[in-house]
């Protein structure tokens, strides 16, 4: 007897005895026939990437019944906590694709540590997918929120909120002074990162003057950024100005 991959079928037992009495069993219906491995495929992030923020496109071949992801370090900074291990939940593990969809229990990476991303679940037929790899991710967290810069005689703010889909490499950008518990005097433009090589380079622009300055920055840990900046021109290294170091809040 041959069954078909996928499909639906019912079930019953009927038989007769030595003295030709008939016997048969309740019908058992909704038997789905399942041989197929289920399949994850990632869109987002690819092998080498730079990796900015907390958001994976993946696409899943049908339903499962467990699910996860799972990062492991494999350069870069230290990270303690690694591998970390992100169970799906129930809508993460229905068949589609996901765009640029933040995992219901996503992890904490670590800024400038490299790793691998792994995707694999089970069906309800026990049918285990193969290991979905992508490898030598680098992973940086994005800009957005306050960063606070205390000078000598006062604190300067800037404020960057990514735009939707960007992968925060351009958005809203504010610059302005903190007066106690408030921020202050914010003047607002764009800003802009290009992330193809190290040191990063930053470009924001104020809307009110039009005037672009360059910085160059790195995460030194999660919550703190160097910074160099000039104007008109992109600074030739971490000499060419003053190194400030922001602190995010």
């Amino acid at each position: 007897m041959n069954l078909k991959d996928g499909s639906t079928y019912s079930f019953k037992l009927s038989g007769i005895d030595f003295a030709g009495n008939n016997a048969e069993s309740a019908e058992v219906t909704g038997i789905h026939y399942d041989i197929t491995k289920p399949v994850f495929s990632i869109q987002l992030p690819q092998n080498g990437d730079l990796y900015v923020g907390s958001r994976l496109s993946y696409t899943l071949s049908e339903d499962i019944i467990s699910g996860s992801a799972v990062w492991s370090r494999k350069g870069g900074n230290r990270d303690r906590s690694a591998p970390h291990k992100i169970n799906l939940n129930t809508d993460e593990m229905k068949s589609g694709k996901y765009n640029d969809h933040q995992l219901f229990n996503h992890s904490k990476l670590n800024v400038s540590t490299v790793y691998t991303l792994m995707m694999k679940g089970t069906d309800a037929a026990g049918n285990e997918s193969l290991p979905t790899t992508v490898h030598d991710i680098e992973y940086t967290r994005s800009l957005d929120g306050n960063w606070f810069f205390q000078s000598a005689i006062m604190t300067v703010v800037w404020t960057f909120e990514g735009d939707a889909g960007s992968d925060g490499s351009k958005g809203n950008f504010a610059q302005g002074i903190q007066m106690g518990t408030k921020i202050s005097n914010q003047e607002y433009g764009r800003y802009e990162i290009d992330f193809s090589s190290k040191p990063w380079t930053l470009r924001w622009t104020m809307d009110k003057t039009e005037m672009s300055r360059f910085s160059i920055f790195e995460f030194q840990d999660e919550n703190h950024l160097r910074v160099v900046t000039r104007e008109s021109k992109k600074p030739k290294n971490w000499a060419d100005g003053e190194v400030m170091m922001y602190e995010y809040r």
